[in-house]
């Protein structure tokens, strides 16, 4: 649906924007000195256009990750790894290939969990980071395994969470049985109380204004004391009935 599209295109901004913040403040942030940036590889403070674009490939993506999981995520790992490969300095993150990973173990089953992870941790250890000292390499790679781990914990969490909630709906679902079946015996028991209420009342005043009936020409006193009954009778049941 509409909702789902609009969210899915939230999270691939989000995963470019702190893929953005990552490549700016790794090359202007963390390594200011510009003699320790040349040793580590590093040769520009600031991103070019190319590595937002390289960055933009790996995320956008993500818009359709619920709709094609596999493909996105597939796509997503292959471009991360080519395209960090073709790259001198820029270091980029591995945000889009770990949300489509989190939609793996979330949507798909386990045996296809296990996959998309073994192919994810060769992924990263494809991913050269041309032009980087081994020292930066290897930060990067367990910055970016560590990444990978969590969002594979996180969707494992997430299914979880689904079980949990599915059991207890399961468990309920014999309580709210019986407690369906009881209100119907309840209402059962009140339709015969009312039933025996009305027919026992209804009896004693039929029988009284058919004795009123006979007596009221030859005996008008026991006539109208047999009306009389009828009337507590009849206010009796109706006060019985509520």
């Amino acid at each position: 649906g509409p909702r789902d599209w609009a969210v899915d295109v939230a999270v691939a901004l989000a995963a470019f924007a702190f893929g953005a913040v990552q490549l700016m403040v790794s090359a202007s942030l963390i390594l200011p000195d510009e003699a320790l940036r040349r040793m580590l590889g590093i040769e520009a403070v600031v991103p070019a256009t190319s590595s937002f674009i390289a960055l933009a490939l790996t995320t956008f993506p993500l818009v359709a990750r619920r709709k094609s999981p596999w493909l996105v995520f597939v796509f997503t790992l292959v471009a991360f790894v080519g395209l960090q490969n073709s790259f001198h300095g820029s270091m980029l993150a591995v945000f889009g290939p770990a949300v489509a990973l989190f939609t793996i173990v979330v949507e798909c089953s386990r045996v296809e969990m296990g996959v998309a992870c073994a192919a994810s941790a060769l992924g990263l250890a494809a991913a050269t980071y041309g032009g980087t000292s081994a020292a930066l390499w290897f930060w990067v790679y367990v910055q970016n395994l560590v990444l990978m781990v969590v969002s594979a914990l996180g969707g494992l969490a997430v299914c979880a969470h689904r079980e949990s909630v599915r059991a207890t709906e399961q468990r309920a679902a014999p309580r709210e049985e019986v407690a369906a079946r009881r209100v119907e015996e309840e209402r059962v028991r009140i339709a015969r109380e009312v039933h025996d209420i009305t027919a026992h009342s209804l009896s004693a005043v039929s029988i009284q204004t058919a004795a009123a009936e006979r007596l009221i020409d030859r005996n008008p006193a026991a006539a109208r004391e047999a009306v009389s009954l009828a009337h507590e009778t009849a206010k009796e049941a109706l006060e019985e009935i509520r």
